[in-house]
């Protein structure tokens, strides 16, 4: 009798224990990415969940009254009854600058101040529209020093002038740009000239505080006019 020895049986055992090897890690990553999910769902909290969309809220502005954890109250404009507006993971927060020709800039809940204006898309949740699940909610920057594009239509004195912006949907809308004496005007270049050299339909650019409140470019540092030749 024969005996024929099998040279293949050492390959195909280090072959399947190779496989079962490769088996068990990839089962304990799924298990261990499972009992992260599991922690991760019970740690995480969604304030929206259970909440319905009922009727759409479209860019409606009002007031921050208080502000929560999760929530804010927030009065929209010529209403007496506060609201109550729940931040979902998907809500969106921009800062805007309407000065700025109604560029958005990406913020966080935790910027949202109260007394800070804030326009909202979204839905209500009841009917009786006390509740709010935003999609949307823009900031108007009271405070930040922009600049202010737009066209000089006229000049009151020395002290101020008027100029024409647009804002993000092409919209027109007039600007008071205050001038003191601390504010410096100058070419693209750098130059600078006298304020009184600006002249009704340049393109200006006004660096301040824009109020959008009362639409006004205040404690203006500098003036660039974009419409004056440099020199060379």
């Amino acid at each position: 009798m024969i005996n024929r020895k099998n040279n293949n049986s050492p390959i195909l055992t280090i072959l399947l224990s190779v496989s079962l090897l490769l088996s068990l890690s990839v089962t304990t990553i799924l298990v261990a990415n499972r009992s992260n999910n599991r922690d991760f769902q019970t740690k995480a909290t969604n304030p929206c969940e259970g909440l319905v969309q009922r009727g759409p809220l479209k860019d409606i502005s009002g007031v921050v009254k208080t502000k929560a954890e999760d929530n804010f109250m927030w009065l929209s404009d010529g209403n007496e009854v506060e609201k109550t507006v729940v931040v979902c993971p998907d809500t969106l927060f921009k800062r805007r600058y309407l000065g700025g020709g109604g560029d958005l800039a990406p913020m966080s809940y935790t910027d949202l101040k109260v007394g800070d204006r804030a326009s909202i898309t979204g839905w209500y949740t009841n009917q009786s529209e006390t509740t709010i699940w935003p999609n949307l909610v823009r900031v108007e920057n009271l405070s930040a020093q922009i600049e202010t594009k737009g066209r000089i239509v006229s000049f009151a004195g020395a002290s101020s002038l008027t100029m024409e912006a647009r804002n993000e949907k092409g919209g027109r809308y007039t600007v008071t740009v205050l001038i003191s004496a601390g504010t410096k005007c100058e070419l693209t270049n750098g130059t600078v000239i006298e304020c009184s050299q600006m002249e009704v339909g340049d393109n200006i650019g006004g660096w301040g505080i824009y109020n959008s409140q009362t639409k006004t470019v205040e404690n203006t540092v500098k003036i660039v006019d974009y419409s004056k030749k440099v020199r060379k």
